[in-house]
């Protein structure tokens, strides 16, 4: 920030980009009254004298401009606008105070607003402004000042142009399209092969996630039937986790109502197997359809408790119009120690977080 950047055409602020003088101003002579403003720094700062642009409307007083352009009659000098000057050199040095109290890093204080020919040459700026900035740095504490630009970093506006004649061109950036972007590797097939009763017990004593249970337990299913459901029971509904055989593939979508009297809804309430028909009932029909309209002559549904409840279903049959598996020993002693597998899973999860 600097003297420069507090012009401003109508507020005395000035914008980015704007020009606080117009080339060789002149002043109107008359129009430098006192007057006190209150700026929100914490306190009220005095600012007697206003100052106007010849790009604004009016001055800080609802008046015409105190700067004239070039062509404007004035007869006016620039130490008249000192008094202005010096008190925006006095609001800029109790702001940059307080904002260093208030935590800032520090102050990075320019004089770019100035640093062009056409406003004001060097001689100028050394006589009028210089010792306004020279005033605002030397009251900051040192190490409020991050750092000193050197002079050989400053760039000056003919430096610029030459600069730029001489640049290369860039080479053009090559074009990028969505379709450039290779497609992510496929997942790999999940194994489906049948398991029988004992590479089922060896896997589950080796099992770190719910998912490898189930797919575990699908496996061995299908060592005694054609289509094995996974259901998980989340209060009074049974929805379908992971299946393994024909239809399967919209598990995700089975939903069965357990409110509703249903071979599903009698499992859960008598913690036991079921085998036989599914009868013809709405729900049934809608599980049924689900599973690709394939409806078996019977069926078998088992139940997996955890702490006592019942927590997941296992649906088993031979697909359509086929009686189910009567081979139930096995299944059943699977059952019982998927349950035992899933609470130990728990226990140990538990374990790791305390």
């Amino acid at each position: 920030m600097s003297l420069a950047d507090r012009l401003d055409g109508r507020t005395r602020v000035r914008r980015v980009g704007e020009r606080p003088f117009p080339a060789r101003t002149h002043l109107r002579p008359d129009v430098l009254e006192p007057r006190e403003i209150e700026l929100a720094l914490r306190g009220e700062v005095a600012v007697e004298d206003r100052l106007g642009d010849a790009r604004g409307a009016s001055d800080l007083g609802g008046r015409r401009a105190v700067v004239a352009p070039l062509g404007e009659q004035a007869d006016c000098r620039l130490d008249e606008v000192l008094p202005a000057l010096d008190r925006i050199a006095t609001t800029l040095i109790d702001f940059s105070r307080r904002s260093v109290e208030a935590g800032a890093a520090g102050i990075f204080y320019a004089v770019s607003g100035y640093a062009s020919e056409d406003l004001l040459s060097a001689e100028e700026y050394d006589r009028w402004l210089a010792p306004l900035d020279q005033r605002v740095l030397e009251s900051l504490p040192e190490d409020a000042i991050l750092a000193e630009l050197p002079a050989d970093a400053i760039v000056t506006e003919p430096m610029q142009l030459a600069a730029a004649a001489v640049e290369p061109e860039e080479a053009p950036l090559p074009a990028v399209a969505w379709d450039d972007v290779p497609e992510p590797p496929p997942p790999p097939a999940r194994e489906e092969s049948p398991l029988d009763f004992k590479q089922a017990l060896q896997a589950l004593a080796g099992v770190s996630d719910r998912d490898s249970i189930a797919h575990i337990v699908l496996r061995a299913s299908r060592s005694k039937a054609a289509r094995a459901l996974l259901l998980q029971v989340q209060g009074g509904v049974a929805l379908g986790w992971d299946g393994l055989g024909e239809g399967t593939e919209n598990a995700h979508q089975v939903a069965m109502p357990l409110a509703a009297e249903s071979a599903f809804s009698l499992v859960v309430k008598t913690r036991s197997h079921y085998m036989g028909p599914l009868q013809k009932t709405p729900a049934n029909i809608r599980f049924l359809a689900t599973l690709g309209k394939k409806v078996p002559l019977s069926a078998l549904i088992f139940p997996i408790l955890h702490r006592g409840r019942v927590s997941h279903m296992l649906y088993l049959d031979n697909g359509h119009k086929k009686q189910a598996p009567t081979d139930m020993g096995e299944m059943l002693i699977l059952t019982q120690r998927i349950g035992q597998t899933v609470e130990a899973l728990v226990e140990r999860k538990r374990k790791a977080t305390r």
